[in-house]
């Protein structure tokens, strides 16, 4: 207040930077004692209360948030419209909201929670594999694999034909083409399985 008081009473935990912390705009992201985060109004009641791990100010008023690692995102009327169960969620202006699947697939949906677009890619890469056709030199010729490989959530693989058309869920770390129709897909760096160009585990 202009006369110096004390404003709002309860006392809370800074989370973000000073300069973030104000109520200008009517609401203030806040941190309590308790490591959770809740936004309160320039009265200091709760818009959205205490009881996320993170919370993230998205565009055009959303908000993602938190909780035991899962991501949701809250409208700008401070309503769920996506309760904390995904691995990821993102606010794009003008595109929509992408929430990543447990399966690591990226879904789109518009700013009501409609979905718009299932499976959505983030990469899409070429992939290249050693022939065993050889240059005047002797080396070994460097060919194109018949399948590509793209990304959805981030870090995950899968595997699409050259029409892109998925064949596989992006469930690996990474892969590689070994020739033309063999395609190592790594779980992890000592984990990891063979797909044909059709996505058929090769035994």
């Amino acid at each position: 207040k202009e006369d110096g008081q004390r404003y709002i009473t309860e006392s809370y935990r800074l989370v973000d930077r000073v300069d973030d912390c104000n109520l200008w705009r009517g609401f203030c992201k806040v941190g309590t004692f308790d490591n959770k985060q809740g936004v309160i109004d320039k009265s200091g009641n709760w818009l959205l209360e205490p009881i996320y791990d993170v919370l993230c100010e998205e565009t055009d008023g959303y908000w993602s948030m938190v909780v035991n690692e899962k991501w949701g995102v809250i409208a700008p009327n401070y309503q769920i419209l996506f309760p904390c169960q995904y691995n990821m969620a993102q606010v794009v202006s003008g595109k929509g909201i992408i929430l990543a699947m447990e399966n690591h697939t990226l879904n789109r949906f518009d700013f009501n929670g409609s979905l718009l677009d299932s499976n959505v890619f983030s990469e899409v890469m070429d992939m290249t594999y050693n022939s065993d056709t050889y240059d005047k030199k002797g080396d070994r010729i460097e060919k194109v694999a018949l399948c590509r490989k793209y990304m959805a959530e981030d870090g995950y693989w899968g595997l699409m034909n050259r029409y892109g058309e998925v064949i596989s869920l992006p469930l690996y770390e990474n892969i590689n083409a070994l020739d033309n129709n063999t395609y190592l897909c790594s779980f992890t760096e000592d984990k990891h399985i063979l797909l044909n160009s059709k996505g058929q585990m090769i035994n």
